[in-house]
């Protein structure tokens, strides 16, 4: 997902590698990240949780009046992460 690549590179900078991930303040940053994007949700408010995981997004969307399956134009997944964000 593009959205994980700039958030990854915002968070870490251009020179991230995975091996990075043995020093434990870092693999406990990337794992924060990776909770970000999460599908999996624990019951209660998803968006607080997982922000920007599919069922959030879908979520945010239905209040837009757009179901799962349709596309999300360019203006529309812009208000839709801005608002779960």
């Amino acid at each position: 997902m593009i959205l994980f690549q700039a958030v990854k590179r915002h968070i870490f900078g251009d020179h991230f590698h995975l091996k990075m991930l043995k020093d434990y303040e870092i693999k406990a940053k990337y794992c924060e990240m990776l909770k970000l994007f999460m599908d999996n949700c624990p019951p209660g408010p998803i968006v607080s949780y997982c922000p920007f995981g599919i069922h959030s997004i879908a979520a945010e969307g239905r209040l837009h009046n757009i179901t799962p399956g349709q596309w999300y134009g360019p203006q529309m997944i812009s208000i839709v992460l801005r608002n779960v964000a």
